[in-house]
């Protein structure tokens, strides 16, 4: 059995076809104070990151669109599902191969270089999930790219 093809037509398709590609998001975000490097990304979380982004893009179109009247915002409904499920992914693979080291801090973030950090003196002032369902064509749905680098 093909996992890749079983997956095609999943959330997990288009993480595997990034995979498979090699072609990954850039991550520009510079080391803060305090940041301790802790581990680094593998290339699966490195495509579920990708995926995850590419998603938000999605979401972002989508909204402009509804804004524009072209849509109806209930079609947002199943980009931010998508969005959810790919962050909590991403930072459950992070925490589950890491252990301790990301469990430990008040919050982790990713870093240039596909660094993971242990954001120290931060405490975890927001969850991703709740970000994410909250977001609504009024609000800018751009808060969520920096967001979803820390966690």
């Amino acid at each position: 059995m093909d996992i890749r093809q079983e997956q095609e037509n999943t959330i997990l398709g288009p993480v595997n076809a990034i995979l498979e590609a090699g072609k990954f998001k850039s991550l520009e975000e510079e080391m803060d104070e305090g940041d301790i490097v802790i581990g680094e990304m593998t290339l699966y979380e490195k495509a579920i990151f990708t995926a995850s982004h590419k998603a938000i893009d999605k979401y972002n179109e989508a909204v402009v669109k509804v804004r524009a009247g072209e849509i109806e915002a209930d079609e947002l409904g199943l980009t931010k599902s998508t969005i959810d499920s790919l962050l909590s992914l991403f930072w459950t693979s992070i925490k589950n191969r890491l252990g301790k080291p990301a469990m430990e801090p008040g919050a982790i973030g990713v870093r240039k270089g596909w660094q993971i950090v242990a954001m120290n003196g931060k405490e975890k002032d927001y969850d991703h999930l709740k970000v994410i369902r909250g977001l609504s064509p009024i609000k800018s749905p751009l808060a969520i790219k920096k967001r979803s680098l820390d966690r």
